[in-house]
């Protein structure tokens, strides 16, 4: 016996991808129908994230800084710190960037707009050990990487 029949809940989530949420949403409902008022809150809450997330669809790959003078300011800030950087590995979703570990004060920082404006990137700090670096990982959807490419390409 496999996981999904084994908790059908998992198999009403996985449902969501193969047919979409009104279906899901039925699969949601037949599965739980067995419990009590527990289960049911916990049908409600999924079926209200089952509908939010077919709602919003896909986070687009796209800065969310409409300003041309915030967007040229944010571009500078990312020349700025990159410049620093010691050496670009190329990842299959991403990069990694590896800085002197006295960058890690100004790469929090950056990251902690860059959150906010590219939503779409998913940001990793490693410290190695016995180093004296920091490892900074931009990764996210193949589409995302195009845009820290031009940056990457003058460190390899």
């Amino acid at each position: 016996m496999n996981v999904i029949t084994k908790t059908p809940l998992l198999t009403a989530v996985a449902l969501v991808v193969a047919i979409g949420f009104v279906q899901a949403e039925e699969a949601v409902e037949k599965c739980c129908a067995t419990d009590s008022a527990k289960t049911d809150a916990r049908k409600r809450d999924l079926t209200a994230g089952l509908k939010d997330e077919i709602q919003s669809g896909p986070t687009a790959i796209a800065c969310n800084i409409t300003d041309p003078k915030a967007f040229a300011v944010r571009k500078k800030e990312t020349t700025e710190l990159f410049s620093h950087a010691s050496k670009v590995i190329e990842l299959d979703n991403g990069y990694r960037i590896d800085f002197d570990s006295s960058y890690v004060a100004q790469i929090i920082k950056y990251l902690e707009v860059e959150r906010e404006c590219c939503p779409f990137f998913t940001f990793t700090l490693h410290f190695p050990a016995n180093k004296k670096s920091v490892q900074l990982d931009i990764t996210g959807p193949p589409e995302s990487k195009e845009i820290f490419a031009p940056l990457m390409d003058k460190k390899n």
